[in-house]
């Protein structure tokens, strides 16, 4: 059990809290039926790398020994870690690694957004 979680934070295991570690590299990575894809944050918040991998169980090990050449993974932000990103979080509790939930972006507001993006161009 997770000693705090702190306010609107839902981890699933505990390894540690407060801020990250020399070291440390944060995992977040956004689920899909077939395909995850994962980045690699530093400590400051510095994109490490990105992967993308099969959604399987050969996939999440190849995932794990990527971002383990980069650093130590005590965290990672898992999208739809109750749907496509289930069996992706179990292998990482499993693992040790605080997982936590990150909410799928509204689709509504991506397709406003992405729509008056492309207008910009058009004038």
């Amino acid at each position: 059990m997770p000693k705090d979680s702190g306010p609107g934070r839902s981890p699933t295991s505990s390894t540690g809290h407060g801020p990250p570690a020399a070291g440390e590299v944060i995992l977040g990575v956004d689920t899909h039926r077939d395909v995850h894809v994962a980045v690699a944050l530093s400590a400051l918040g510095v994109v490490m790398g990105t992967a993308s991998t099969p959604a399987t169980a050969v996939g999440y090990r190849e995932l794990w020994e990527w971002v383990s050449r980069l650093g130590t993974v005590h965290r990672a932000g898992v999208e739809g870690s109750g749907s496509y990103g289930a069996a992706l979080s179990r292998y990482l509790l499993a693992r040790r690694v605080e997982v936590f939930e990150v909410n799928w972006a509204d689709r509504s507001v991506r397709r406003r957004r992405s729509k008056r993006a492309s207008d910009l161009g058009s004038g």
